[in-house]
């Protein structure tokens, strides 16, 4: 099997011993390693017929408009390229700023090697690379015990944050104003066989809108999540969308992130601990408010808030929170 790693100017190539008892062992310990994925950019018919258990699929000509489906940037990758795209793969990747932690090329040796260890498998179905926002990944499980499972995304992009949902059993309606997105949000779930969200190509800013946007939907949600995107005249209707004991997941650019990239308009970006005025007291309990940086040190602010049910306390509320999240 020939592999190159890219981590040298000069690719070095390893060479394993035939599929004995070591060297299917040296082979099954490389390419199952979980600390780094394997990335398969064969077409969808060589990757059916027969593929490593755990990989990853992106053809080699889709990557680029599939890149939403790649890991977070700096993440470690193992890429399965061909003889005919190792070139073009390596450069798109480059070009997105990845850089493959190794490469291993598509060869007889190699699928005689994954069928003696028994790593192959068939079929089109393949391992998730991308990962939801970690802000709402990390309260998922609070989420998840309002009974209720109907979730809006507003302003979802490629639908990385509504597909994981829909893959936990929520009920999504994930709202963009770009068509093209939404249909890779559709696409995004039918590759991983979840049920698809309902999506909505809709201008939520638009000013000649005739009613506002709480009215557009037929009752409230158990979730509202909104991930790097900002208008604030939709505040008072996002409030009122949040059934009482639901919860609103907002995670945006604050103050600050100017210094280092878009957006530069104030009217995209959050004031310091603005996201704890508008889903705080008294009528939501702010249970997670954190300030962080993005990769590229632009500056984050995230919250995660429960509106109070009709006649219950702050204090009930919050202990009931905190005793929800540790069970």
């Amino acid at each position: 099997v020939s592999t190159q790693s890219t981590g040298d100017a000069t690719a070095a190539a390893f060479v394993f011993p035939s599929p004995q008892v070591n060297g299917t062992a040296g082979v099954v310990c490389r390419l199952l390693d979980a600390n780094v994925p394997l990335l398969d950019t064969r077409s969808d018919v060589e990757f059916a017929r027969l593929h490593i258990v755990g990989s990853a699929h992106i053809p080699g000509d889709k990557i680029g408009d599939r890149c939403h489906e790649l890991p977070p940037k700096g993440s470690p990758l193992r890429v399965l390229v061909t003889k005919d795209n190792v070139t073009a793969v390596t450069n798109e990747l480059a070009e997105l700023r990845y850089k493959a932690h190794e490469l291993v090329v598509d060869d007889e040796e190699l699928w005689r090697c994954v069928c003696n260890a028994g790593i192959g498998e068939t079929g089109p179905r393949a391992r998730r690379l991308w990962k939801p926002s970690p802000f709402l990944e990390a309260n998922i499980e609070l989420l998840e015990t309002t009974g209720g499972r109907r979730a809006l995304d507003l302003g979802c992009g490629s639908g990385r944050d509504a597909v994981f949902l829909s893959e936990r059993g929520w009920n999504v309606t994930a709202v963009d104003y770009l068509p093209r997105l939404l249909a890779k949000c559709e696409a995004l779930a039918t590759s991983l066989r979840v049920p698809l969200p309902t999506t909505l190509s809709w201008d939520i800013e638009a000013k000649n809108r005739e009613k506002p946007l709480h009215e557009h939907f037929d009752g409230q949600f158990d979730l509202i999540h909104i991930s790097r995107y900002l208008h604030r005249p939709l505040n008072d209707s996002l409030r009122r969308m949040v059934k009482p004991g639901g919860f609103v997941v907002f995670s945006t650019f604050m103050t600050g992130c100017e210094e280092f990239g878009k957006p530069r308009n104030p009217k995209f970006i959050l004031e310091a601990g603005e996201l704890k005025t508008v889903f705080g007291p008294p009528d939501f309990v702010v249970f997670d408010y954190r300030e962080t940086r993005a990769s590229d040190l632009r500056p984050l602010q995230h919250i995660c808030a429960c509106r109070v049910l009709p006649g219950e306390s702050i204090v009930d509320v919050a202990a009931s929170l905190a005793s929800r999240n540790k069970r």
